[in-house]
């Protein structure tokens, strides 16, 4: 799968959630470009024009750049398409059925976009650490990409302008005139286009922020999740997402209007004056953002990417190994010559010592076919139930089919387990040694039944009672296993543990007993 993200302008607010997508998707290729909505140069569009021809997808994260790319490359835009609707507003006036999909990203604007789905604004809250030495020292924070009326940062200023408090303004400036008004109050530190360190220091120096726009400009923003993941107690207006994160503990919302100097001055003095509860708020804060995190934001797009590209439920093959880099590569082309088209490959390593992982993520480079990679860092120990329980966590598919590094799947193998599966039932194939007994080592399963069944038993260390307790366990929960004779595989290896056999099936078989099987 191959994406091309197309933003604003680098550095803006899309472009960083565009980012945090794409730190979080490493097994995509995703690529990342930033097209001026009104005035595109020569060398963005001739950019955009080389990778949207190579993508697969689309996914444009502002309409008015969308729009103004349409209109010179009609051509390209026969692809398909996915739009990120940052903005509460031209909701109704164009033809959002253009796209494949439209996400919404606040709930408002998603009950008026009819059909869009629903995500939410998200940061990297690995960058945003909560703050243990909060700053009681009076200071006012505000962080803005566009320093303009729109924006009411004036108010702000003019208000601890009054009040004698320090403000910190962090941005880059929009309007001339308008930020020339703010910096004559004569409070104002001003500190243009940070860097990442710099901008976390700013909320570690703060005592409260701000948020101060006017009403239906914007469904953000992201700096109030920063602020509130910081531990910065949060003083805005009731617009964008704030209803939605507002439980009434975690910041102040003021009724105010932006221009209304009495209720901000009020609302602002009240807070700074009450540290207990700014030490109460940045702590429920933090409880409400911890959650907004690129991660859970990336794997909605990767669910959604693969819902564009095809209308089959999506497949995850899980390939658990250990030291079998020489059978991946013939795996890898079984997985990717399927005649299913919704599939991802996840390969689950067991601690493999023998370049697996150099392998596996160089593959990534040459293949344009999703390869997610997950180890469970134990060489030394048998942690097969580990490494499938990582792969099914990290796996977005509603199926999972798991497929040992012994065997080599028919191309029509997915299909045939696809045709068969329903929920409460675990399928499994034919590996060609005419066994029809179950074995959970090529077999597929629902995800949702998988993980409410308990996944496997991560507590098994040793080889030899892994099946059976699988089987045993999933059975007094609902689930039937049924042979699918048309899902085959060769097998290209022989079995191999990693610890003499007999001795383990012995103790295994003991814990079994112990365990009441």
């Amino acid at each position: 799968m191959r994406v091309l993200i197309t933003t604003d302008k680098e550095s803006s607010a899309i472009w960083r959630m565009a980012s945090g997508v794409k730190k979080y998707l490493p097994h995509i290729h995703i690529d990342i470009i930033a097209v001026h909505p009104k005035r595109p140069d020569q060398e963005q569009l001739a950019e955009f024009v080389s990778l949207a021809r190579r993508a697969d997808i689309l996914s444009f994260e502002y309409f008015k750049t969308y729009f103004t790319l349409r209109e010179f490359y009609p051509d390209l835009m026969d692809k398909p398409k996915v739009l990120a609707h940052h903005n509460p507003y031209n909701l109704f006036e164009e033809k959002w059925q253009e796209f494949d999909k439209v996400i919404a990203y606040n709930s408002s604007m998603a009950k008026k976009l009819k059909g869009s789905v629903h995500f939410q604004h998200t940061i990297d809250v690995e960058n945003f650490p909560f703050n243990r030495d909060y700053q009681d020292n009076k200071t006012v924070l505000m962080v803005s990409s566009r320093i303009e009326s729109k924006k009411g940062v004036l108010p702000v200023a003019q208000v601890c302008q009054k009040l004698g408090y320090k403000f910190v303004l962090v941005g880059s400036i929009s309007d001339k005139e308008y930020f020339d008004k703010i910096m004559e109050t004569g409070c104002v530190e001003f500190r243009e286009k940070v860097s990442d360190e710099d901008l976390l220091k700013a909320y570690q120096e703060s005592s409260v922020f701000a948020c101060n726009s006017i009403d239906d400009f914007e469904s953000g923003t992201l700096p109030n999740l920063e602020a509130m993941c910081v531990g910065v107690p949060l003083l805005t207006r009731e617009i964008g997402e704030i209803p939605e994160l507002d439980n009434g503990k975690n910041m102040v919302v003021r009724k105010g209007q932006p221009d209304d100097l009495e209720d901000l001055e009020k609302e602002l003095k009240a807070l700074m004056e009450n540290k207990e509860k700014r030490l109460d708020i940045r702590e429920n804060a933090w409880t409400t953002a911890k959650t907004r995190d690129d991660v859970r934001r990336a794997r909605e797009y990767e669910k959604l990417w693969y819902s564009v590209l095809s209308e089959r439920t999506l497949v995850s093959v899980i390939v658990p190994t250990f030291n079998r880099k020489e059978n991946l590569m013939q795996i890898i082309e079984s997985v990717v010559s399927q005649d299913y088209p919704s599939i991802e490959l996840v390969i689950a390593d067991d601690g493999s010592t023998d370049g697996t992982r150099e392998f596996v993520l160089g593959l990534r480079e040459k293949i344009n076919f999703p390869i997610k990679y997950v180890n469970t860092e134990t060489p030394d120990e048998y942690n097969l139930s580990t490494a499938r329980n990582l792969g099914a966590i990290e796996a977005v598919g509603d199926i999972l089919m798991f497929c040992d590094d012994r065997y080599k799947m028919a191309s029509d193998c997915v299909s045939k387990f696809a045709e068969k599966i329903d929920h409460k039932k675990w399928l499994y194939g034919d590996k060609g040694t005419g066994k029809r007994s179950f074995v959970e080592n090529f077999s597929c399963i629902y995800r949702k039944d998988f993980m409410e069944a308990g996944m496997f038993n991560s507590t098994i260390k040793t080889y030899g009672f892994l099946t059976q307790e699988t089987r045993e366990r999933f059975s007094r929960q609902g689930i039937k296993f049924i042979f699918v004779n048309g899902a085959k595989a060769e097998t290209i290896s022989k079995s191999k543990a990693k610890y003499k056999k007999k001795d383990e099936i012995r103790r295994s078989k003991n814990v079994l007993f112990k365990m009441g099987f």
